[in-house]
């Protein structure tokens, strides 16, 4: 039996180049961490997003030496943030669901 270490989040503010090495120290005490208490971390199912303007080409983040995607979009907690910090996919989203919705209960008898 597996038990993981699930939906931790981590914050960083990046204002200069001290800041991503700092979020990887982060990233390598989180491991640190989720070792000592045996619940690994599930990699493939962990992202970095960058809320802004930042130019992360040269920058890649890993755990446990396996890198971590870059994505421009997450969901979290039922709601989709974009790395502009736009909503267009999380409404694009719900009228999708409604649509589908919509479209059954038409379809029943």
């Amino acid at each position: 039996m597996f038990f993981f270490a699930d939906d931790v989040k981590l914050y960083t503010l990046i204002m200069c180049r001290y800041d991503f090495v700092n979020l990887q120290s982060s990233l390598d005490r989180l491991l640190d961490w989720s070792n000592e208490h045996q619940l690994p971390i599930p990699v493939r199912k962990c992202s970095c997003i960058v809320l802004g303007d930042i130019d992360m080409s040269e920058v890649h983040y890993s755990i446990n030496d396996q890198p971590v995607n870059t994505v421009s979009e997450v969901r979290d907690l039922g709601v989709i943030v974009d790395s502009s910090l736009k909503f267009n996919s999380h409404i694009s989203a719900i009228l999708l669901r409604k649509q589908i919705l919509v479209h059954s209960c038409d379809t029943q008898p």
